[in-house]
């Protein structure tokens, strides 16, 4: 159905009028195994079909920002970063590890921060000094929220935690030391395996004067 001559490839007319008919059939079952052969061979990478088929517009975070309005709000909240204390009802959310890594908004991995501190991450890796401050902020706000949302509400929120983090009881979520112990693994494969690709590691913030 095709020869391949020199520098370019002729397909037979037939084949060519297929093609431009089901262009969207064809295309699909190439993108699904595309998508199957880079995760045969890539089984460590979250989140592959985000990467090869990167979304046009980024999701909107609204849902995971009233989450943390009820955090902000009810329990006194520090940057994991700079310690500083964050007053703001509504602060920005970082991606503790970073979206262009794992490509989702899972609530698991966000957290309220200063909008410099933010900006001065961008997309590097924290150094691991900062985990066990990370996971006992996602602690205050497990159990803060589990305290002023309705059970199936926070139930809901709280979904993904047992999915990623692969804890079986909701109700463990609760604990410091059960999520303590289920996510050190976690951040510590997906922070080596995305040094391993090339990102930006080991990132400390400096604290740095905004008035110069």
């Amino acid at each position: 159905p095709y020869l391949i001559d020199g520098k370019s490839i002729k397909i037979h007319q037939q084949w060519a009028d297929y093609f431009q008919k089901h262009y969207l059939i064809v295309r699909s079952w190439a993108s699904w195994e595309w998508l199957r052969y880079m995760q045969r061979y890539n089984p460590n990478v979250p989140a592959i079909a985000n990467k090869l088929f990167a979304p046009r517009e980024r999701a909107s975070l609204a849902d995971q920002k009233k989450y943390c309005r009820v955090i902000t709000e009810n329990a006194p909240v520090h940057c994991v970063f700079s310690r500083e204390r964050i007053a703001e009802r509504a602060p920005p959310l970082d991606h503790y590890l970073p979206w262009s890594f794992v490509a989702h908004d899972h609530l698991w991995n966000l957290i309220p921060t200063l909008q410099h501190v933010n900006f001065s991450k961008s997309n590097n890796f924290p150094d691991s000094s900062y985990h066990q401050d990370f996971i006992a902020l996602q602690h205050l706000g497990l159990t803060t929220s589990y305290q002023h949302m309705p059970e199936h509400t926070w139930r809901k929120y709280t979904e993904p935690y047992m999915l990623d983090l692969k804890v079986s009881n909701k109700d463990d979520l609760l604990s410091l030391e059960v999520i303590t112990n289920a996510y050190q693994p976690v951040l510590e494969s997906l922070s080596a395996l995305a040094k391993g690709q090339g990102f930006a590691s080991n990132w400390i913030y400096k604290c740095l004067s905004r008035n110069t």
